[in-house]
């Protein structure tokens, strides 16, 4: 099984739902999604310990853009993430922020619920 590599995507696309290498030429970057998934691993660690640090790691590897948009993207839709560095991240990256913002559907909720 650990060299099934549809099992590998499917673990790297559960755990990490929004990754610019999922849309992106594939195959030219990794050799297998297990690289992949021990990469998006790795900067998950190293995000909850220094976030900046974490998405610079995942930047450098070609595994999310460097833009706003696919950072934002990437956050709103890991959930290995702990909230605080999250935050701490947020808080010195407005321009992420307000993707982040953009992507949460506020359709249909109750305010306080939308403010959360």
């Amino acid at each position: 099984l650990a060299t099934d590599n549809h099992l590998w995507k499917n673990l790297c696309m559960s755990t990490w739902g929004c990754v610019s290498a999922y849309r992106e030429r594939f195959s030219n970057r990794f050799q297998s999604y297990k690289e992949l998934y021990l990469i998006l691993d790795e900067g998950s660690v190293i995000f909850n310990v220094e976030p900046r640090e974490g998405i610079s790691y995942l930047i450098t590897f070609g595994v999310i853009r460097n833009s706003p948009e696919a950072i934002a993207a990437f956050l709103h839709s890991t959930r290995t993430l702990k909230r605080k560095k999250l935050e701490e991240y947020l808080s010195s990256r407005h321009d992420v922020l307000e993707a982040m913002v953009r992507l949460e559907d506020y359709s249909n909720k109750f305010l306080p619920d939308a403010l959360r």
